[in-house]
């Protein structure tokens, strides 16, 4: 299997001061999120590259992205699957850096999530960790029976989430963690082959129009 992973677009306007957006603000994408949903699908069609499985969250903003795509390339609705839905921010819910760093364990807690995916220990952050991965886990197992070999699977979700499919590659979040590469940006995509023993990562946070799909198909 092919594992493209989207991280939908934008939710907030120019301008305006982003907060943590969990899986209890449910934003639709800004008119500039609708465009990079667009991009993608141009790119996929730039490379003759038909998924044969788009599945993506229940929020607004995951779903929207995936029928963007799935309508320009006249493709059936995308799966709408829980274990794709934005992690719980628990307590930083809602609130910008600033009202973050003004809270318990200050701006150190916020750049350990931020860069290094450490979970502050009184935020209440959900799922935990490990069913994070387990949820991830058997979802990869479940689009691998589906989409075997070459055949290529989007998937669209959100930052908090899309780092954990790294661990679907031996060495491969480690290395994210230590480089502080983990994030991937509103609109960008990550590539991950999956294919009997070859696991690598393709490329991570590009931009659909610099993409190398190439180096995932």
């Amino acid at each position: 299997m092919r594992l493209l992973l989207a991280r939908h677009g934008p939710t907030f306007e120019k301008g305006q001061t982003p907060f943590y957006v969990g899986s209890r603000i449910d934003l639709p994408l800004t008119a500039e999120g609708c465009d990079r949903a667009r991009a993608l699908a141009r790119a996929l069609k730039a490379s003759n590259a038909s998924p044969v499985i788009v599945a993506c969250g229940p929020l607004k903003r995951t779903l929207r992205h995936a029928q963007i795509v799935c309508e320009a390339l006249s493709l059936p609705e995308p799966l709408v699957d829980p274990r794709l839905t934005e992690l719980d921010y628990g307590t930083w819910e809602g609130k910008t850096h600033a009202e973050v760093d003004a809270m318990n364990g200050g701006p150190a807690a916020r750049e350990a999530w931020d860069k290094k995916r450490r979970r502050p220990a009184d935020a209440g952050f959900s799922p935990d960790e490990a069913r994070a991965e387990r949820d991830v886990s058997s979802l990869v197992a479940e689009l691998s029976a589906r989409a075997p070999g070459r055949a290529l699977a989007l998937l669209v979700s959100s930052n908090g989430l899309l780092g954990t499919f790294l661990k679907s590659v031996p060495g491969a979040y480690e290395r994210a963690l230590l480089a502080e590469s983990l994030k991937i940006a509103p609109g960008h995509c990550g590539g991950i082959v999956l294919d009997g023993e070859r696991r690598e990562v393709a490329f991570w946070n590009q931009k659909p129009e610099t993409m190398n799909l190439r180096l995932l198909l």
